[in-house]
């Protein structure tokens, strides 16, 4: 039909615990869903795996921050 785009793959920042409850959640929600700093993985080749380093490397930051 014409029509060339890019796809991308976008996570909000986020939060992160050592472990969450429902109210955790919900009192934490803004956070979560804030997209003012994203991370923004193109899908192809690789925005899985992207993903997940940048998941991993935000969870042993906040977890050696709060050492």
């Amino acid at each position: 039909m014409g029509r060339v785009a890019r796809a991308l793959s976008v996570e909000s920042c986020g939060a992160c615990r050592p472990a969450w409850t429902i109210g955790d959640v919900t009192s934490n929600i803004d956070t979560i869903r804030s997209t003012d700093s994203s991370g923004v993985f193109s899908i192809v080749p690789w925005g899985h795996i992207d993903h997940l380093r940048y998941s991993f490397a935000m969870a042993t930051a906040d977890r050696n921050n709060s050492k």
